[in-house]
C-alpha cells in the first residue's frame, strides 16, 4: 500500500492570498482613476475586484477540465488570458505612478530645487522691480535712463528663460531604480507584474493538483486499490494454483469459465513453462505439466 503524499496546501494559500490582495489592489487603483464620484468609485472597484476573483477560478476550472472537456478547458483559458493583462497593465501603472509622484516631490522638496527657485524668484521681482522704475522714469521725462533700465529688465528675462532647475540626486530606493533604468524602467515593471500573476495561475494549479493527489489517498482509495491489487494478483496465480491442487493441466474452456481469459491463460503457462512446470505438448497445441511436477 502507497503511502499518502504530503501535499499541504498552506504554503501555497497564503502566497496565492497575498499575491490575489496586492494586484487586485493594484487593478482597483487602475479602475478607480478612471472616476470622479463616491458610487461611479464604489462600482469601479467591485469590478475589479470581480475580475481579479475571476482569474484563479478560470485558471481551475481549465486544469479541472482539461481532460474530460477540452472545449470548455479552452474557453475557460482563453477567458483568462485577458483578465491577465488587465492585471498586469494595473501592476504596471501603480509602479510608474509611484515612481513619479515620488520622483516629482523629491525633485521639489530638494536643496537644489529650492535654492534655484529662490534665485529665480529674485530675479524675476529684481525685473519687475525695473520695469517699475521704468515705467516713472518715462512719465517724469527720463526716457534715457528708462531705456537702460528696460534693457536691464530684459537681460534678466533672457537670463530667467535660460535658467533651470537641477535635477535632484535620487535619494530613495524607488528613484535610484527608476532612474537607472532610465527607458528601460518599463520593463522591469512588466517584468514584476507578469511574474506576479503567472505566479498566482502556477499556485492554483499546483493547489489542484495536490488536492487531487490527497484524493486519491483516501482511506477508501487506498482500500478499492489494494483489493484491485489482490484480486489481480489472484488472477495472476490461478493456472498455479490450479495445478496444485488439482496436478493437472486445465483445458481453456476451464480456465474460461473460471473468468480467466485466453490471454492471461495463456500469460501464465509461459511463466510456468519457463519456470520449468509445464512443457508444450508434442503436437505443438497447449501445454501439460513436465515430468517432475505430474
Amino acid at each position: 500500500m502507497t503511502a499518502p503524499i504530503n501535499t499541504t496546501n498552506a504554503p501555497l494559500l497564503a502566497l496565492l492570498a497575498a499575491l490575489l490582495i496586492v494586484t487586485g489592489a493594484r487593478e482597483i487603483i487602475l479602475f478607480t482613476s478612471f472616476t470622479t464620484t463616491t458610487t461611479d468609485q464604489t462600482l469601479a472597484a467591485v469590478f475589479a475586484a470581480a475580475l481579479v476573483a475571476a482569474k484563479p477560478i478560470l485558471a481551475a476550472a481549465a486544469k479541472q477540465h482539461a481532460s474530460t472537456n477540452r472545449t470548455l478547458a479552452a474557453i475557460c483559458a482563453a477567458l483568462a488570458l485577458p483578465l491577465i493583462l488587465v492585471s498586469i497593465a494595473g501592476t504596471v501603472t501603480y509602479f510608474e505612478s509611484a515612481y513619479q509622484t515620488k520622483n516629482t516631490a523629491e525633485q521639489h522638496n530638494s536643496t537644489e530645487h529650492k535654492n534655484t527657485a529662490a534665485l529665480i524668484a529674485a530675479k524675476r521681482q529684481t525685473a519687475d522691480q525695473l520695469k517699475a522704475s521704468a515705467a516713472k522714469s518715462t512719465a517724469a521725462g527720463n526716457t534715457w535712463s528708462a531705456g537702460q533700465m528696460l534693457q536691464q529688465a530684459a537681460a534678466i528675462e533672457t537670463e530667467l528663460a535660460n535658467l533651470t532647475t537641477a535635477p535632484a540626486t535620487p535619494a530613495s530606493p524607488a528613484t535610484i531604480a527608476g532612474t537607472t533604468l532610465n527607458n528601460y524602467r518599463w520593463a522591469a515593471w512588466l517584468t514584476v507584474a507578469l511574474l506576479a500573476d503567472l505566479l498566482i495561475i502556477v499556485a492554483v494549479l499546483l493547489i489542484n493538483e495536490n488536492k487531487q493527489q490527497n484524493t486519491e489517498q483516501t482511506p477508501e482509495k487506498q482500500q478499492h486499490k489494494q483489493q484491485a491489487e489482490q484480486k489481480t494478483e489472484q488472477r495472476d496465480t490461478w493456472l498455479t494454483e490450479y495445478i496444485s491442487q488439482h496436478r493437472t493441466m486445465p483445458t481453456v474452456r476451464q480456465a474460461q469459465a473460471a473468468g480467466i481469459s485466453y490471454a492471461r491463460y495463456k500469460a501464465e503457462a509461459d511463466k510456468l513453462t519457463n519456470a520449468g512446470t509445464l512443457q508444450p505438448k508434442a503436437n505443438g497445441r497447449g501445454w501439460q505439466l513436465t515430468n517432475s511436477n505430474r
